[in-house]
């Protein structure tokens, strides 16, 4: 990461759930990166547990798509630094 921003910059950092942005933001605040952020609930958010709903198993439960905030999965590589898994 600090090959690609500087400790001070905003960083905001999400994954699909919200687990490993969460990882992601703790690592980056051990390497003393003060402005890194996590989307909550990730992109997708959590899937329904209810055995009763129609929509069991499926992430319809909070997160930024669901939230009704503008989304594509069409991402354009110029926006978008991703890092390699380890």
């Amino acid at each position: 990461m600090k090959q690609k921003f500087k400790p001070d910059d905003v960083v905001l950092v999400m994954c699909r759930s919200g687990a490993r942005s969460a990882e992601a933001i703790n690592r980056m605040a051990a390497a003393e990166f003060t402005n890194a952020y996590q989307i909550v609930d990730g992109f997708e958010g959590d899937k329904v547990t209810d055995e009763e709903s129609y929509s069991k198993g499926k992430r319809v439960k909070n997160g930024w798509r669901n939230a009704g905030l503008p989304w594509t999965y069409d991402l354009d590589p110029r926006l978008v630094y991703a890092v390699p898994a380890q």
